[in-house]
Formats: C-alpha cells, sequence, structure tokens
C-alpha cells in the first residue's frame, strides 16, 4: 500500500503529539531531576543511586546521554538555548514534532 504524499496532520493528530509529547517531557525532566537528587558533589562517576536512574530511563527507552544533559543543567540551576534545542531535536526525532504553518491551520 502506497502512502499519500499530501496527507496533512489533523487538528487531531497535533493534540495527540501534544499530549504524548507533554508525558515524554515530563518523564524525561522526571528521570533528570532524580538524577540531580543522586548526586554526590565531590564523588568520581555515578553513585549508585545514579546507576539506578540510567538503568530505569534506559530500560524505558530514553536517551542516557539527554538525561545526564538535563541533570548536569538542572544541578547548574540553568536550562539555556542549549538545553531546550536538545530536548527540540529529540522531540523531532520522535516525530512529535509539529510544523508551525500545520500548527497554524489548526
Amino acid at each position: 500500500m502506497k502512502h499519500s504524499q499530501h496527507l496533512k496532520e489533523t487538528a487531531e493528530d497535533i493534540a495527540v503529539k501534544d499530549r504524548l509529547w507533554s508525558a515524554t517531557e515530563r518523564e524525561l525532566l522526571y528521570f533528570a531531576g532524580r538524577m540531580r537528587e543522586e548526586h554526590k558533589p565531590g564523588h568520581d562517576g555515578d553513585t549508585d543511586g545514579q546507576r539506578d536512574v540510567v538503568s530505569a530511563a534506559r530500560d524505558r527507552g530514553y536517551p542516557v546521554t539527554l538525561i545526564r544533559f538535563l541533570s548536569a543543567a538542572k544541578r547548574a540551576d540553568v536550562m539555556d538555548e542549549a538545553g531546550s534545542e536538545r530536548i527540540a531535536l529529540y522531540r523531532d526525532k520522535l516525530g512529535l514534532g509539529v510544523s508551525e504553518a500545520n500548527r497554524a491551520r489548526t
């Protein structure tokens, strides 16, 4: 079966993507927050708690490098443009990004 190149996202499609992304982003930030809480200043390498968080995130299919990056940003109390950009890239990679043209149509 061949798919049409002219399929357009409906408002319902965009709403589903937004809800799915909202849950995904919440979980990403939850794992990053747990990583931050388990961080021990002056400790080389990961603590046992951080290894548990990494294992849980990996089991759920999240990229560990993104979790570590967000955790470091949370520890520094900085969510700069690079952090927001990485999250947006991950959203697009998952196929949950919505173009501005499609969003404007809703």
